[in-house]
């Protein structure tokens, strides 16, 4: 189900980039809202505003304030008081934590395992109410907190309780989501592919098909794949592409360069030897690019994580693609929320069947009076019967997918097809593609010693 599961998952990353820069709906429209009163501080919670009626939050010595009851009950924590003591309780999930009115220390229960934090301001009175540092409670409670000072916001994500909502929203996606995937380290994709783009005259052409098998053993994985291309007429067929990785890096290995006719840019590409491995540590290309730590992080526990046995459910999925280290970050949450919003729209097109023994099937299917409804519910703009004509006119949209898994192997097929006539302007594609996967307890991927090293290369031709 993988790649189905793939399919998915970037068909929502595309409606997601669509909806950026227009109003979305859903969770979107309700934080943009709730924000726009810029007369008092906001509490983000997960992609809830929270809303207090009666003490507001302050600011007080750089620490944002609040009533503790009411943002921990809107946390889903439960919360007792100890008159008597003073002592606040509050509980969520396996974490307890206390602390008694005024004082400075919390007391934090983790799973049987005990800890303290202290506060570095004390609490305060507003109104009979006592207010408490919302970081440290935070915190405490096991959550990332960040402050955004463009929109005055604090933001406050509990990524294992974000998830927890996703059988009335989006079904079909939570049956996926408490699916454990099984662990397939055999796999053959078989594909075609044509595209043709014809912009006022200029015409171009290109289809590529071919067979790719794949590997993934003892951390590493590694695939073969044998290719046809065309393009502008040009055939180069039988091109061989070995690709490995393993830790931060990849190998790989062609005949490309020995299949092109083009003495100029074979010229350039001459120092390629269709007999030799070639390494790049992607880790040190992305430090030499600056890219940020979190980035570099998450590409390290991806990498960790190829060919490994032990199933990943795609809630898995979900909160790889969205925890981050360090402080929760406004714009982070909001990335979020939008790819939610066009999940719970997306949740429709897609079927999930579930099977005896652990079996199950995957459906997705679209056409374009569904892309052009999936639009508009995330754009929250309606379109007139004569707009939706026109662009019923202009688009031929079509995406059928379905996937077999009976717990032992897979089986995939894909096809795409998506035609664009805007006059001068045409585009023609189609995709079809067959996947199989399967266990193999001798699976092995191949240890590459012998190879030429050129990661110091690219970072120089990078700068």
């Amino acid at each position: 189900m993988k790649k189905l599961t793939t399919l998915i998952l970037t068909a929502t990353m595309m409606m997601s980039s669509i909806a950026i820069n227009v109003q979305a709906a859903g969770r979107i429209t309700t934080i943009d809202e709730a924000l726009a009163d810029a007369s008092q501080i906001h509490i983000l919670y997960n992609d809830t505003v929270v809303e207090y009626e009666d003490v507001k939050p302050v600011n007080t010595e750089g620490r944002v304030m609040i009533p503790f009851r009411a943002v921990l009950e809107d946390m889903g924590a439960t919360v007792e008081y100890d008159d008597s003591q003073r002592l606040v309780t509050a509980t969520k999930g396996e974490t307890q934590i206390k602390f008694t009115l005024m004082d400075d220390t919390i007391y934090i229960n983790n799973t049987g395992v005990d800890s303290t934090i202290t506060m570095d301001v004390p609490m305060i009175i507003v109104e009979g109410r006592t207010l408490v540092p919302i970081r440290f409670m935070s915190n405490a409670l096991g959550m990332q907190v960040g402050w955004d000072g463009e929109t005055e916001t604090v933001v406050i994500m509990d990524y294992n309780d974000y998830f927890g909502g996703l059988n009335e929203t989006m079904p079909n996606f939570a049956k996926l989501a408490d699916v454990k995937q099984p662990v397939f380290n055999k796999e053959y994709v078989g594909f075609d592919m044509f595209l043709s783009v014809d912009d006022a005259g200029e015409k171009t052409e290109l289809t590529l098909g071919g067979d790719v098998d794949g590997t993934y053993a003892d951390g590493a994985a590694q695939v073969e794949a044998k290719l046809d291309l065309t393009v502008e007429g040009q055939e180069i067929k039988d091109i061989t592409l070995d690709l490995a990785f393993k830790d931060t890096s990849v190998y790989a290995k062609t005949n490309l360069v020995d299949k092109i006719t083009n003495e100029e840019v074979k010229s350039k590409l001459s120092s390629v030897k269709a007999d030799t491995w070639y390494k790049i540590d992607l880790k040190a290309v992305f430090e030499a690019m600056e890219l940020p730590a979190e980035s570099i992080a998450a590409f390290e526990s991806a990498m960790a994580t190829m060919g490994s046995n032990e199933s990943v459910s795609l809630e898995d999925v979900f909160k790889n693609m969205v925890t981050t280290e360090g402080d929760a970050k406004f714009e982070d949450v909001v990335s979020m929320a939008m790819m939610m919003d066009v999940f719970e729209v997306m949740d429709k097109y897609i079927a999930v069947e579930e099977k005896a023994n652990g079996a199950y099937s995957v459906s997705m299917n679209m056409t374009t009076v569904d892309l052009i409804d999936m639009v508009v519910a995330i754009t929250g703009e309606e379109l007139s019967d004569a707009e939706k004509k026109i662009v019923d006119d202009m688009i031929d949209f079509d995406v059928s997918a379905v996937s077999e898994c009976d717990g032992k192997k897979m089986d995939s097929n894909v096809k795409i097809v998506m035609n664009l006539d805007a006059g001068d302007s045409k585009l023609n594609f189609t995709l079809e593609m067959t996947d199989k996967a399967e266990t193999d307890s001798k699976a092995k991927v191949e240890d590459i010693k012998d190879c030429e090293d050129i990661t110091q290369l690219l970072i120089e031709a990078l700068k």
